[in-house]
């Protein structure tokens, strides 16, 4: 396990501000860690949204995961992929990256952390898979977008974007209201995905990608995947993104 530092980024402003020192707080990330409260946090989802997730990956892949989370994730990524697999993982808080590699770093060898901006970040399209678990309803709309580019950028032909997050549930979902409200004040990021589909925030060029929707817990989460194709163009990949 191994971490490379990269400082060319100012640390967005409004993480203290919507979240007010939460991944600098010792104590209270290691609460919000527990597998219990992340299965609270969504409604005794985070083990099925989880293993959505793995379900996707194959051992001896090349993933890249950007962003951080609470939980098991990384370890169960860890595991599916093997010792054989690569696990690359970027964020954007040092203090977050430092945490985390001193609980997975000695059991995961093949683990490495990047401290940069998931929203500049830059690599060779060569991962067979890129996860953002729920990292796109903790930004907002501008940053969506580059996460969501990069994503597909970084995917080797073949490869598989995953985005787990929030979704839009029936307006009949018991849970829709007090969700709503709660996500409208303390979550304000999380409604633009209840109002546009996540292939839709992205600029890229559809027909180079084959994008599939899944939802679990009556709409309420979604497991959205974009499938690169392998075609080829002037004997390179092209992505054909806006400018």
């Amino acid at each position: 396990m191994k971490i490379n530092n990269n400082t060319d980024f100012v640390y967005p402003e409004y993480m203290d501000v919507v979240y007010e020192g939460l991944y600098d707080n010792d104590a209270l990330c290691e609460k919000m860690d527990s597998l219990w409260n992340c299965q609270l946090r969504t409604f005794m989802q985070y083990r099925n949204l989880v293993n959505a997730l793995t379900y996707e990956l194959s051992a001896n892949q090349k993933v890249c995961q950007m962003g951080v989370v609470f939980g098991n994730q990384i370890d169960e990524t860890a595991l599916a992929i093997g010792a054989k697999g690569q696990y690359l993982i970027v964020d954007i808080n040092d203090k977050v990256i430092k945490r985390t590699s001193n609980r997975c770093g000695k059991l995961y060898k093949n683990l490495e952390f990047v401290h940069n901006d998931a929203t500049k970040v830059s690599t060779p399209p060569i991962y067979d898979a890129v996860v953002c678990f729920f990292l796109l309803s903790m930004v907002p709309p501008k940053h969506k977008k580059l996460i969501i580019d990069n994503a597909l950028k970084m995917l080797a032909p073949g490869g598989k974007a995953i985005f787990i997050d929030w979704h839009k549930p029936s307006k009949l979902h018991p849970l829709y209201l007090p969700t709503k409200l709660y996500n409208r004040l303390h979550h304000p990021f999380v409604e633009q995905l209840w109002d546009c589909p996540i292939q839709d925030l992205s600029d890229c060029d559809n027909k180079y990608y084959k994008w599939k929707t899944e939802t679990l817990f009556g709409g309420m989460f979604q497991k959205t995947t974009a499938l690169r194709f392998s075609d080829k163009v002037n004997g390179g990949y092209n992505f054909s993104f806006a400018k």
